[in-house]
């Protein structure tokens, strides 16, 4: 979305102007989800069109392992992952424009 600010400019006494900026607003109510190694694939089991980097609804309240739940994929199919650079636990509350790092987890 974008905003439209009206600055107005007096250069004089007698005579004044007005700016109109356009200023890209930040996209409301969405998390940013980064999926690698296999996940991708299982959560396309769920959600048919997602991608490795996507947008996703955000839902308020909504912990880390629900968000997991809600993408198809449980605490069992992930390893470390991240919200904003900072290793996320279960319980861990998603807030709105927050980024999701969901990494595969290593098998031997």
């Amino acid at each position: 979305m974008i905003e439209l600010y009206h600055i107005f400019v007096s250069a004089s006494c007698f005579h004044s102007y007005v700016i109109t900026y356009l200023i890209p607003r930040p996209i409301q109510n969405m998390i940013e989800i980064y999926l690698y190694g296999q996940l991708k694939n299982k959560v396309e089991e769920k959600i048919p069109d997602a991608t490795r980097i996507m947008v996703h609804e955000f839902v308020d309240g909504e912990s880390f392992q629900d968000c997991l739940h809600r993408l198809g994929l449980n605490l069992n199919d992930v390893g470390d992952c991240y919200i904003n650079g900072k290793l996320a636990r279960p319980d861990d509350v998603i807030c709105d424009l927050d980024s999701l790092e969901l990494n595969q987890l290593k098998r031997s």
